[in-house]
């Protein structure tokens, strides 16, 4: 991994970090905080974990897309976490959810791309909020890539601890999850993989995009 992204990954952590800080004191100034010294990710654990291979299967023309199935009980419902009651998916300790769903009675990966207003040039835009169990302190690495053709997954190349239990003033019995608002972009239509590796295994995700070719009109999402 290059040392402009290991810079980019901590710069960006560190800027989620320090505003989470302050929502974390502002809303708690009567419990007792206890200071630490952040500790972000290291060159040897997000090179440990970009080594290991993408298990995406592999799609033939015209194949179904197996979509991932999720679920709306995984997080908890708080108002720290962004999207808490939306569908996530994974099987954890890291976990993501996808809006502009498809069919939001339904709890599998397909979203349609006419409700994205985020749109330029041929390439959506949406909002992913990530968490991760607030027991788990290791780094967190996703990848993706389109499964079924030409196009690009943009926004998942992720390398960051999001939060370790550690790394923020600790408020006594804090027990909650750790949350990143992050995006990933899509260039069209098609089935996309996302690996999630942890340090306690590999999780891989796939979802379908439908639509994107009717312009975005106001009032439709």
């Amino acid at each position: 991994m290059s040392r402009l992204l290991l810079s980019t990954a901590l710069l960006i952590g560190f800027l989620t970090l320090s505003v989470s800080s302050f929502d974390e004191l502002a809303q708690t100034p009567q419990r007792h905080v206890e200071p630490t010294t952040p500790a972000g990710p290291t060159a040897a654990e997000l090179e440990r974990m970009s080594k290991r291979p993408l298990r995406f299967p592999s799609l033939r023309a015209g194949e179904p897309c197996p979509m991932s199935q999720g679920s709306r009980e995984t997080v908890p419902h708080v108002p720290y976490i962004f999207c808490s009651e939306c569908l996530y998916f994974g099987h954890g300790p890291a976990y993501f959810a996808l809006i502009f769903l498809t069919d939001p009675k339904q709890d599998v990966a397909a979203v349609n791309l006419d409700q994205v207003y985020y749109r330029e040039g041929g390439v959506f835009s949406m909002k992913t909020p990530w968490v991760t169990k607030p027991d788990y302190v290791g780094p967190v690495l996703a990848r993706g890539r389109r499964l079924d053709g030409e196009g690009k997954l943009g926004g998942v190349e992720l390398s960051s601890p999001l939060r370790r239990p550690g790394e923020l003033p600790r408020v006594s019995g804090d027990s909650r999850w750790s949350f990143w608002p992050s995006g990933l972009t899509v260039t069209g239509a098609g089935c996309y993989g996302i690996q999630i590796d942890t340090d306690q295994g590999t999780d891989v995700v796939i979802f379908k995009a439908t639509g994107g070719e009717t312009p975005y009109r106001s009032g439709t999402n």
